[in-house]
């Protein structure tokens, strides 16, 4: 079994790359293969809109999410670590995130890595979760 922890800080050992340790550990103790990737050691350019990954079945840019996409294509499970700037993620991983068109969407890679044909429950269980981990929630203030 191969999880794959994006780590979606610019930073390099801030506090997200520290969390996605953490969240690895436990695969890790229990002997799956994990893959990290840091985005703040690599470079990835925003999608253009431009659909030549339609047309050609990949995206045209040559660059480090390439790494991206053959890791998904591998794994079984997927965690992504991140700040959330002006309730955002950051732009490093907003550009992961758009690049996935090209891989048919991070939520089809994230479907294609269960193991069987998911039923209905487990897509809409999984696409909650999706939707849950992209969440922005407002400030306490603002809630009162």
């Amino acid at each position: 079994m191969n999880v794959l922890g994006i780590s979606g800080t610019p930073r390099k050992n801030g506090n997200s790359e520290h969390l996605l340790n953490a969240a690895l550990e436990p695969f890790v103790n229990a002997s799956w293969e994990t893959t990290k990737i840091l985005l703040s050691e690599k470079t990835i350019q925003p999608c253009i809109g431009c659909d030549i990954c339609v047309e050609k079945n990949s995206c045209h840019f040559n660059d480090d999410m390439n790494e991206i996409y053959n890791a998904f294509e591998k794994c079984n499970a997927i965690i992504i670590s991140a700040p959330a700037y002006y309730r955002n993620v950051p732009a490093q991983l907003k550009a992961v995130i758009d690049r996935t068109y090209a891989a048919k969407g991070l939520l089809r890679a994230c479907l294609k890595s269960l193991q069987h044909q998911p039923n209905k429950r487990q897509i809409k269980q999984l696409f909650k979760s999706f939707c849950i981990s992209f969440t922005v929630f407002p400030k306490p203030s603002v809630l009162v």
